[in-house]
């Protein structure tokens, strides 16, 4: 399906949408090295086969991985891929490895729910036991423990030594805080509200989603956007200055440094819950799913 929507400020996008899967289907993150080579993960039911990753050739997707129940996808090149969620698998650029039983620490926080690093000998995964764990190539390392035990549902880092974790649980308060190269601390933020994604513009400006879009610059932090319905992940392009966000509804929303575009009933009309972002250059990945399929759009600016 391809539909074309005129934003302002020039924002043309046309918008591509594809659907993947038996019901059942979902993907949940995505990430690539470029508009040509993207990797979407999660469960695709194809007749009796699972898949846990689907590849982007720049012209069609295809399966490239068996066995589902993968939350979060991070990497560094074309043959240095991480996945994460009932397990932790490390794609080499022949064959995607099982990392966790390796290390004893990797199995005793299973499940994991985000992935971010600066290479391979610095990895840190996202738990649902409310830590994060840190790989160095060799070994695991427990860096930070939440007492609530709340989801570590995003990281992302804009350094080695600046690194942000958030996350939600059952209930508030939410999990954010901050690495600086020493120590994980909380970050200055006075709310309840809960947290699904980050994306760190600078290390003084810094996006999150949950209920709205929120910033933080400096040390103010407010919520700066609201659609109604959950964020699940928002994006910051540093290449173009554009943040998109995407949620429940159908929600694709895009901030063009001036203004924000909400393209709900644009370009999926299906209730499809977006939750997972890949921004290269001007062009936009959304994965995600509704109660029949796996779904994906991408869009070019």
């Amino acid at each position: 399906i391809t539909a074309a929507t005129l934003a302002a400020t020039n924002f043309n996008y046309t918008w591509q949408e594809f659907a993947l899967g038996d019901p059942g289907s979902v993907l949940f993150d995505v990430w690539g090295t470029d508009e040509n080579n993207v990797y979407g993960c999660g469960v695709i039911i194809m007749g009796d086969t699972v898949y846990g990753v689907m590849h982007w050739n720049g012209a069609e997707w295809k399966p490239v991985k068996r066995n589902g129940g993968l939350e979060a996808i991070f990497g560094f090149t074309n043959n240095d891929i991480w996945t994460v969620g009932g397990s932790i698998f490390h794609f080499d650029g022949l064959e995607w490895k099982e990392i966790m039983f390796y290390d004893q620490i990797l199995v005793d926080n299973l499940p994991y729910y985000s992935v971010w690093g600066t290479n391979s000998n610095n990895v840190y995964f996202g738990s649902g036991r409310g830590k994060i764990i840190h790989w160095n190539g060799n070994r695991a390392q427990v860096v930070y423990s939440n007492p609530d035990q709340v989801f570590v549902k995003d990281l992302d880092g804009y350094a080695s030594d600046f690194i942000i974790g958030v996350g939600t649980g059952m209930v508030p308060p939410l999990l954010a805080v901050k690495y600086d190269g020493v120590n994980w601390t909380e970050l200055p933020i006075s709310s309840n509200w809960s947290l699904n994604a980050v994306s760190i513009a600078t290390r003084r400006h810094i996006y999150f989603g949950g209920d709205g879009v929120f910033e933080m610059k400096g040390n103010n932090f407010s919520r700066i956007q609201s659609f109604g319905y959950y964020i699940w992940d928002v994006e910051y392009n540093r290449q173009t200055g554009v943040t998109v966000a995407s949620g429940a509804y159908d929600g694709i929303y895009v901030y063009n440094g001036l203004e924000w575009r909400d393209y709900r009933g644009q370009i999926s009309s299906d209730h499809t819950r977006y939750s997972g972002i890949f921004t290269a250059n001007n062009i936009i990945f959304c994965v995600g799913s509704t109660v029949n399929e796996a779904k994906i759009i991408i869009g070019k600016n």
